[in-house]
């Protein structure tokens, strides 16, 4: 009593298994060139990283105080002073990784145009009017159609294979349904036979190891 788990064993089970993979049948179902080309030109979008940029908007009350600020800059005076003259902090006034479709169409032109630290004119947004300044720079990517080709390939091979498994699979069960074993309806489908001597629920044979089966949690609870 002091000591169950001494005196007992797990049950073993001796199982059959039948397996099949969109990866097992994707070398049976060809990619052509020009399927490959397509799923780029439908999927071009997703290949284009836009650059990003760290952007402040300090605002004025009217256009004059706008390009009297912006006059302080060009003699000399930092962005720093002039957030500070305003009484905003930088957290205040900084959108942070913005792609130029996300910023309001005359601050994003006016961003886009600057360079690093760049400080712009006067730009008229729904703050009234306001200072663009540039903190940091992303430099935006866009893959080539060569860069994902083979990617492409792969993944396009994977789509039509997992199409095909739907008629494997009935066909195993006909097989099945017909009397075959679980081993001759795999053979006669395309599927790989596996099995397994003695495998307990948790995956493991009796000396401890892993049972030499698919580490699926739902092969095992099946």
């Amino acid at each position: 009593k002091a000591n169950p788990t001494r005196f007992s064993t797990p049950e073993y089970r001796d199982v059959d298994y039948a397996d099949i993979g969109p990866e097992d049948i994707a070398n049976q179902s060809p990619v052509t060139d020009q399927q490959v080309q397509q799923e780029f030109d439908a999927r071009k979008a997703l290949y284009v990283t836009p650059e990003k940029r760290d952007v402040q908007q300090l605002p004025f009350p009217n256009q004059a105080a706008a390009a009297a600020a912006k006059a302080k800059f060009t003699a000399g005076a930092s962005f720093d002073s002039l957030i500070q003259a305003r009484g905003f902090k930088a957290t205040d006034i900084t959108s942070a990784g913005s792609a130029k479709s996300d910023l309001p169409a005359g601050v994003a032109d006016a961003a886009f145009a600057l360079a690093l630290n760049g400080v712009s004119d006067p730009v008229k947004s729904s703050f009234g009017y306001v200072l663009v300044h540039v903190t940091k720079i992303e430099p935006g990517n866009t893959k080539s159609f060569a860069d994902v080709k083979d990617d492409n390939r792969k993944a396009l091979a994977t789509q039509i294979a997992a199409g095909k498994l739907v008629d494997i699979a009935n066909a195993f069960e006909d097989a099945r349904s017909g009397g075959a074993s679980i081993a001759q309806a795999a053979k006669k489908t395309g599927m790989k036979y596996g099995h397994v001597a003695a495998m307990d629920a948790s995956g493991k044979a009796p000396d401890g190891s892993p049972a030499a089966a698919p580490q699926d949690p739902e092969f095992l609870s099946a």
